[in-house]
């Protein structure tokens, strides 16, 4: 409840803009390690395995470290939270071309094409709340969503039905008002 209550204050705050991003060097190696240590307990008790895999030499970004490491966390919490027991969840991070990529995939029920368009609206999800049985009120992806945007960056979702999904966040190195190239 209190997760969700934070997501509702977080996403309310980005939507009106109350706060600009704080921007500083930040190591996406550490807050996805960070992010990983956090959620493998809950990755544990679902049987779930996640993977990390950085490339060397991954540089650090110029970004809001609170925000990057609030959408890194969501991607993998869903990862874990919508995969299947025994199921696994892989973060894969790369650079080049003035751009870093946290790609989160995962080995759960997958989303079906014609909704994948929804995921990043608020309150959007996919089954009945009621009857779905997971927790949530359908704002973590649009969090990512407007985190990402806010650093001049996008987010791309793809998933097959049956094998999971993956979801990849694409940021320039030098921040939203650096000479990175920004889509």
């Amino acid at each position: 409840l209190r997760r969700t209550i934070d997501n509702l204050i977080a996403y309310a705050s980005l939507v009106s803009k109350q706060r600009a991003l704080q921007l500083e060097a930040v190591s996406l190696y550490d807050l996805v390690q960070d992010a990983v240590t956090t959620l493998n307990m809950m990755a544990t008790a679902r049987r779930v395995t996640i993977e990390a895999v950085m490339v060397e030499g991954l540089p650090s970004i110029r970004a809001d470290r609170e925000r990057i490491s609030d959408a890194i966390y969501h991607l993998i919490h869903n990862g874990i939270k919508f995969n299947r027991s025994g199921g696994m969840v892989n973060v894969r991070c790369a650079h080049g071309d003035g751009r870093v990529t946290i790609a989160v995939a995962d080995t759960g029920r997958g989303i079906p094409a014609e909704r994948l368009d929804t995921l990043g609206v608020p309150f959007a999800q996919l089954a009945d709340p009621m009857r779905r049985g997971i927790e949530g009120m359908g704002l973590g992806l649009a969090l990512v969503k407007y985190i990402v945007q806010a650093h001049a960056g996008e987010l791309r979702m793809e998933s097959e039905l049956g094998v999971g999904s993956t979801f990849t966040m694409e940021l320039p190195v030098e921040g939203p008002t650096g000479r990175g190239r920004s889509r």
